[in-house]
């Protein structure tokens, strides 16, 4: 049996992360943090966001075409998610008109009332809540809830 490794990261100069924010781009502007998701050592993907204040606006992610149905952007962009929370962002937004709408709005992002062209994502509210359902009552077990439960916070 063959046993492959993924992980996710931060981003370093050998990973040529401008090559993959190129074919994922959503947006113009900056990339102050960008991540990257590996299969054994080779980049499968990638993350960006620029980060302004409290806000943070995802501006490309990109997942090599072999792997867009094996959920490799979903803890792409949750890994991104926890990295812009620990900067101190408050607020994430990402471009409405893009491919990836079905995996953002997956994750809880609803529309932006000021930009109608966006949807957004509050960091505390997305790592407080219960994967699953938010915190309204499922039936499924998951390990934010079960955390909860055991009063041990997230």
């Amino acid at each position: 049996m063959y046993t492959i490794m993924i992980h996710i990261r931060k981003a370093d100069m050998k990973d040529k992360p401008e090559e993959l924010i190129s074919k994922g781009a959503l947006r113009e502007g900056r990339h102050d943090l960008v991540m990257v998701v590996l299969e054994d050592d080779t980049v499968m993907g990638c993350c960006s966001m620029e980060l302004n204040g409290l806000r943070g606006i995802i501006n490309a992610l990109y997942i090599k075409g072999e792997k867009r149905d094996v959920d490799l952007g979903d803890g792409l962009v949750r890994s991104t998610l926890y990295s812009a929370l620990r900067r101190g962002i408050e607020w994430v937004e990402v471009p409405l008109t893009q491919q990836w709408v079905g995996l953002f709005k997956g994750l809880g992002f609803k529309p932006d009332h000021e930009k109608k062209e966006a949807l957004q994502l509050n960091l505390e509210e997305f790592f407080n809540n219960c994967c699953c359902c938010g915190n309204e009552g499922c039936e499924k077990t998951c390990s934010t809830a079960n955390m909860k439960n055991k009063g041990d916070g997230v």
